[in-house]
């Protein structure tokens, strides 16, 4: 079932939302849908973006796939091809940046990031895109983290840098899907020792990202066995 709807309030403490439907709900459906228990009812809450997509967005997504067709040699037509195909099997819709489109923001960012992720995980240099790269979003800054680049020069192997402090503990004892992370190389991380955090953040922009589990045993900071040891203890 779809409802439209407009929020009349919001409670963030309680994180209680409340919404006045444009039209009645169709509560016997609704009943006999869940056996008549209305407690067992399942949401999801979809808020499309009324953005439509910036021509710096689009100038970004050529410029990534103008990269990738430098290292591998696919055109850039085949490319566009190949990550709107991905992004329809990925999200159930098609997508377009084309003059006439109405994409919003939120679609072309969630385009672009397939592209990011995948010249992060195949290592593709992006002289051409890298002056223009969104490095005020922050899922430029969660891909730099999942593929350890530095959110600052893009050098490869970079550091995952906490953002605040994790007292005395050993790494292994602290679970880092709980605290703000950035990705540094030697330099910068080194820099932002010397500097100090509040400062170093305002110099670069800098947007820490928080990791799940299966994006930190990917990339080596925590182990499956150490998860599920935070699950079970519900320890900091």
């Amino acid at each position: 079932m779809q409802q439209s709807f407009v929020i009349t309030s919001y409670n963030k403490k309680k994180r209680l939302l409340t919404v006045q439907l444009k039209e009645d709900l169709n509560i016997d459906r609704l009943k006999t849908m869940y056996s008549d228990d209305l407690r067992a009812v399942f949401g999801v809450l979809m808020l499309p973006d009324p953005r439509r997509f910036s021509e710096a967005q689009r100038l970004l997504y050529w410029a990534l796939l103008g990269d990738i067709h430098r290292w591998s040699g696919t055109s850039t037509r085949q490319l566009n091809d190949y990550f709107r195909e991905e992004y329809a099997i990925h999200y159930f819709s098609e997508i377009s940046i084309a003059d006439t489109s109405d994409a919003s923001v939120t679609e072309v960012n969630n385009l672009i990031e397939m592209v990011l992720d995948f010249m992060f995980e195949w290592n593709v240099p992006f002289p051409r895109s890298y002056e223009i790269l969104p490095k005020h979003e922050q899922f430029y800054h969660y891909q730099c983290c999942k593929h350890r680049k530095c959110v600052i020069c893009g050098q490869s192997g970079a550091d995952i840098h906490h953002l605040q402090a994790v007292g005395n503990r050993k790494r292994s004892q602290v679970d880092h899907r709980k605290f703000p992370l950035t990705s540094l190389c030697r330099k910068h991380h080194n820099e932002a020792h010397n500097m100090g955090v509040t400062q170093f953040i305002n110099k670069y922009q800098i947007h820490p990202v928080y990791l799940n589990g299966t994006d930190l045993v990917r990339i080596g900071v925590m182990n499956m066995s150490k998860i599920k040891k935070f699950n079970e203890n519900g320890e900091q």
